[in-house]
């Protein structure tokens, strides 16, 4: 009902101790991430709307 959520801090957060990456490494991957996210999301809604105008 709620759709997808962005991804969380503590995900990126779990994601980069796995993989060493430095605290700056992990401040331009979470904007990186952020910012995909954010698109992936946006599209998701928009197929959402896109559906859910669908005659049925």
């Amino acid at each position: 009902m709620g759709g997808e959520s962005p991804i969380s801090y503590m995900v990126m957060s779990q994601y980069a101790r796995d993989h060493g990456l430095t605290l700056d490494e992990f401040e331009q991957f979470r904007r990186f991430i952020g910012i995909l996210d954010g698109i992936h999301l946006e599209i998701e809604r928009l197929k959402a709307t896109a559906r859910k105008a669908e005659p049925t």
